[in-house]
Order: structure tokens, then C-alpha cells, then sequence
């Protein structure tokens, strides 16, 4: 009497859909985003004794800045260390990234601006809120 075991084709994982269409979504978000990085500068640019130019551009340059020098690097780490995500889907989460973080400093203008009208010691505030 011979058992035979049905063993299960292999069958090989599905391919990862590629991320354009989700980048595309992501576009009105990082609009939002890059809003939330103006109005975090803008806030503190309320603040006495401020340099407007530097405190409103200042967020937005160093979160445009961080995802400009970081995503070709990752993308391109990505490949030499072949690991199966496209290098699509590694930009949408970059972008994914700094459409978060733009609506968290639109969400911590409000506290930025009570700090800059409110107290001197605005600038100790507008520091530790970008940490």
C-alpha cells in the first residue's frame, strides 16, 4: 500500500504593482506637506526680530534638501543590494514621507505662532519642534 502526498505547486509570489499610480495620489498630499513647511516658517516669521526670508523658506529648503540628496541614494542602494521593491515604490514612500511630515508642521503652526507672539524664547520652540 503506497501513500502518495500531493505536494502543492510552486507557485511564485505576485509581482509588486508598480507605484506610479499611488505617487500620483500622493501629489496632492505633498502639496499639503510643503503648505505645512511654509506655514511652520511662516509662523515663527511672526516672532520679534525674525528674518522672514530664513524662517519661512528654512523648513521647506531642508525638507525639499533631505528628500532630494536621500531618495537617489536609496533607490540606488536599493539595486546594488537587490532586493525585489522597484524603484518606484521607493520614491512614493519618500514622498509618502514628506507629505507626513509637511501636515505635522501644518498641524504644530498654530503652537509655533502662540510661542513666537507670546514669548521671547520663541526661537528655543521653533528649534525643538523640528527636532
Amino acid at each position: 500500500m503506497s501513500t502518495t502526498v500531493d505536494a502543492p505547486a510552486a507557485t511564485l509570489p505576485a509581482p509588486i504593482p508598480p507605484a506610479t499610480m499611488a505617487l500620483r495620489d500622493t501629489l496632492p498630499r505633498l502639496a499639503t506637506g510643503l503648505l505645512g513647511f511654509v506655514a511652520l516658517g511662516a509662523s515663527a516669521a511672526f516672532a520679534e526680530g525674525a528674518s522672514v526670508t530664513t524662517l519661512v523658506g528654512g523648513p521647506v529648503l531642508a525638507a525639499l534638501g533631505t528628500a532630494v540628496l536621500t531618495t537617489p541614494t536609496l533607490v540606488v542602494g536599493n539595486e546594488l543590494a537587490h532586493l525585489a521593491t522597484p524603484p518606484d515604490a521607493v520614491i512614493h514612500v519618500v514622498a509618502d514621507t514628506l507629505a507626513r511630515a509637511g501636515a505635522l508642521a501644518l498641524w504644530l503652526s498654530p503652537i509655533v505662532l502662540f510661542f513666537a507672539v507670546a514669548t521671547p524664547a520663541w526661537q528655543v520652540v521653533y528649534a525643538g519642534l523640528l527636532l
